[in-house]
């Protein structure tokens, strides 16, 4: 868009040297280097020939510029070489990203500065932020632009020497002033005291300077004649960066130049970091004095990615690694990059072939390590140590925090009076260390809390976090997920045990199945390291897998369900617990249901049923007939699932089982629905949906509107059915049920083919085919595949890939061994 107009411009007025010249700036910053001196060729023999001048010192200067910085930056679309691709990822080397608008609205003052009209900018951002990097580029345009760029920089020194940074912008200046004859004594012996120390002994300088340049006011009269931008033939660009380390007489020099800069053709650009003590109190004199602050904020997620593929030199790179970057670094360009080259250096991502830059295999090992590369390490090392000793120690204190800093616990470990806390939070907040939230305070960063610990050491940190969990306890018992860390943290795995069992039964509550089963995961972790093999440990640990094997039933994952059963199994040997083998069995016979392997899980379900007659469990067995009939079901066998399902009926009604019950009658209804007896079906529905409904089992609710449904849409009621099954789709994605989904989504399909509604049909087949194959669900499968083949590829047309369907669901039949009756099948196939 610049360099449209920018050519435009020149169109319009060839011999109008500032368009050519703007034009020659916006080719340099866009990589068109050659391009740009060549347009100033162009300017030179078309001024030559038409008005028979040279070009302007201006133009000159911006003509030099250009051709001494041969590594201009290239543009994100540029052709990429092998070369290019093997690269470092300096940060010097890499345009700025994400700050155009601030820099153009910068520039905008600078130009006033240019006409007359002076002004002052404080560049404020955390370390890592790229407050260095937004000033190189302003320098470098301001440069283009025409302006005499003065440059200091505040040492980082325990006591510098006043106006040390002002010596150092104005070095040049200083030098020339005192080699020009009859320069005024009192400019020639000030800044002789002031640079005594560097410059060569001289005997023409007068002596007995020292007591003169005790005056300040001499001082800073001295300093600002030499910035008198009115008597400069170019406009001026001060640069004073790191002020948040500036002394007390530079500061006070700052302070009165910002008051006499408004006819000035002068510019003052400061650098602060406003995490440091000093920087708030600093920015605020600033702007009381005139000047403007421009906050430079971290860069967003798509920020964050520009930045990556220009400092990999590729157009592409996996969102994965984009989004870790992000979230690690906090949007800071410098710890984005020192990350990508830590996490290049161990060989976490890796490009292809054709430069697309991906995750390896190894990067879970970088994630469960929780490095940091050392350069980001020292950058909040040094923030810390810079803390007064009560700051410091809060901070340290509070890094046994996982995310939320409790005030109140925060304030009993750390055991200083409320007036001396609070006051040091404040203080914390102002530098940015944390934030305020509704309950309390965050670390600004993880790295921040990542580097504290490491400050500390384990065994401080191991006492901390027992302290930290039993006030937590007293407090606040119903954080489980976090006594859980404290207690694991501290060592104390019996404690941890328990808080981790409970998290997972908080978050299967509320169907957060992924995150229950680690839960469950960590508390058999727990388990085993504070317990020897007693029968009470094995009693809590058959417990804990029993949960465990429950939600990764609705996640889809077989093969460890199958490991947990069989461990339920083992412990139920070793312990002679007839009533927990014959629970293993059934289980097993539900999991062998779910692979398709109906013949085995019927003789998992006799075995459990007769152990559970041996003990006198009703309930047991109701649950064994109930398996049973699922697995008669899925062998097609109608009568005898019927039969089965009528037995668990009447055995779970005499155990007072209300909820096995329903699901009986549910499984009534099905087997009358598949003899085409719809309205006795309809009652048995009705029925169970009574008792589902006073119970809230919302997951069998489910289940029987989807069976609801499929009834409506035999007896041809399309609008009815499809409102049914979208109720059991819901509530299957609301509580995680992935299998329940898939099936209610292949009806809801057949529903939405007969309705005539193709391309709704066909996406919702294939998504259902998708997670059942995920998921190794064997039955869902073959079941998905049969009805997508004939409710709904049959009708669309596609009859290859409904005849693809019906094989491989075929073929998974067979493979089973079952005695599955396949003229389903065939007649699928004929259809």
């Amino acid at each position: 868009m610049a360099l449209r107009y920018a050519r435009k411009a020149v169109e319009m007025e060839p011999l109008d040297e500032d368009a050519n010249r703007e034009l020659m700036i916006v080719l340099h910053l866009a990589g068109r280097r050659a391009e740009a001196l060549a347009q100033f060729e162009i300017l030179r023999q078309l001024l030559r020939r038409e008005l028979d001048v040279s070009p302007s010192q201006a133009t000159l200067q911006a003509w030099l510029h250009i051709r001494s910085h041969p590594n201009a930056e290239r543009s994100e679309s540029a052709p990429i070489g092998l070369a290019d691709r093997a690269s470092s990822t300096r940060s010097e080397s890499i345009p700025l990203v994400g700050r155009a608008d601030l820099a153009s609205d910068l520039f905008r003052s600078i130009e006033d500065a240019a006409r007359g009209s002076g002004g002052a900018a404080v560049i404020s951002g955390e370390a890592g932020i790229g407050k260095t990097k937004f000033v190189e580029f302003v320098v470098a345009e301001a440069g283009l632009r025409g302006f005499d760029v003065l440059y200091g920089q505040c040492p980082d020194l325990q006591n510098p020497r006043p106006y040390q940074v002002f010596v150092q912008a104005l070095w040049q200046r200083i030098c020339e002033s005192l080699r020009v004859e009859g320069t005024a004594p009192p400019l020639n012996v000030l800044l002789n005291a002031l640079v005594s120390d560097s410059l060569p002994k001289n005997s023409a300088h007068p002596t007995g300077a020292s007591s003169i340049a005790s005056d300040s006011a001499m001082i800073v009269e001295a300093f600002l004649s030499l910035l008198n931008g009115r008597d400069s033939p170019r406009p001026i660009l001060l640069v004073l960066e790191d002020i948040h380390r500036i002394d007390r007489a530079s500061a006070n020099l700052l302070i009165t130049l910002l008051g006499r800069l408004s006819k000035q053709r002068l510019f003052v650009l400061a650098t602060i970091r406003s995490d440091e003590s000093e920087g708030r109190s600093i920015i605020s004199q600033l702007i009381a004095g005139g000047a403007r602050e421009v906050q430079i904020q971290p860069l967003t997620e798509g920020e964050v990615g520009k930045l990556l593929r220009l400092a990999l030199n590729s157009s592409s790179v996996a969102r994965p690694v984009i989004n870790y970057l992000w979230e690690r670094s906090g949007g800071v360009p410098l710890f984005a990059l020192e990350f990508l080259r830590y996490l290049q250096a161990e060989g976490m991502i890796a490009s292809t072939p054709e430069g697309h830059w991906l995750l390896s295999k190894e990067m879970k090992a970088v994630e469960a390590s929780g490095e940091i590369p050392s350069r980001v390490q020292e950058i909040i090392r040094r923030r810390i140590e810079s803390l007064d000793p009560a700051a410091k120690r809060v901070l340290l204190t509070a890094s046994v925090s996982s995310n939320e800093v409790h005030f109140e616990v925060l304030k009993e470990l750390v055991g200083i009076s409320e007036e001396s806390f609070v006051d040091t939070i404040d203080r914390l907040v102002g530098l940015r260390f944390f934030r305020q939230t509704e309950r309390g305070y965050q670390f600004s960063h993880e790295l921040v809390r990542l580097v504290a610990t490491a400050i500390v050491g384990k065994a401080y940190l191991r006492v901390m976090h027992g302290r930290a969990g039993r006030l937590l306890e007293r407090r606040e018992p119903w954080r489980s997920e976090e006594l859980a860390w404290h207690f694991e943290m501290a060592g104390e795995a019996e404690n941890a045990l328990g808080y981790a069992e409970e998290s997972g039964d908080k978050a299967r509550s509320v169907h957060a199945n992924a995150d229950a089963a680690a839960w469950y995961s960590r508390a058999l972790k727990f388990h085993d390291e504070s317990h020897s093999g007693t029968a009470q440990y094995l009693r809590v640990r058959a417990r804990i897998l029993q949960k465990r094997q429950e939600v990764l039933d609705l996640l889809g994952d077989r093969d460890k369900q199958a490991a947990d059963i069989a461990a339920i199994q083992t412990i139920a040997q070793q312990l002679g617990d007839r009533r927990l083998l014959a629970e293993s069995l059934n289980l097993r016979g539900n999991l062998l249901i779910r692979l398709n392997a109906s013949g085995d899980a019927l003789k998992c379900a006799r075995l459990a049923r007769r152990y559970f007659r041996k003990i006198g469990d009703v309930g047991g067995v109701a649950r064994s007939h109930e398996t049973a009939g699922l697995a008669y079901d899925n062998l097609r066998r109608y009568s005898p699932a019927s039969a089965e399902f009528d037995r668990a009926q009447e055995m779970f009604r005499r155990a007072g089982d209300k909820a096995g019950e329903a699901r009986s009658l549910s499984h009534i209804g099905l087997c009358l629905y598949y003899s085409s007896r719809l309205v006795a079906a309809l009652k048995c529905f009705d029925r169970a949906e009574g008792l589902l409904e006073t119970l809230g089992d919302r997951r069998n609710l489910a289940m029987l509107c989807v069976r609801k449904g499929m009834l409506h849409r035999f007896a041809g009621q399309l609008e009815t059915s499809q409102s049914l099954i979208l109720r059991g789709v819901s509530v299957f994605q609301e509580i995680g049920d992935r299998i329940g989904e898939a099936r209610a989504l292949n009806h809801l399909a057949a529903t939405h083919a007969s309705m005539g509604l193709l391309r709704d049909a066909v996406r919702e087949c294939e998504t259902a085919l998708s997670v059942a194959r995920q998921a190794g669900d064997v039955r869902a499968l073959v079941m998905i595949l049969n009805n997508s083949a004939v409710a709904v590829h049959r009708l669309t047309g596609g009859l290859s890939r409904a005849q693809r369907y019906v094989c491989e669901a075929l073929r998974l039949v067979s493979e089973a061994g079952n005695v599955e009756n396949s003229a389903t099948y065939e007649d699928s196939m004929a259809a």
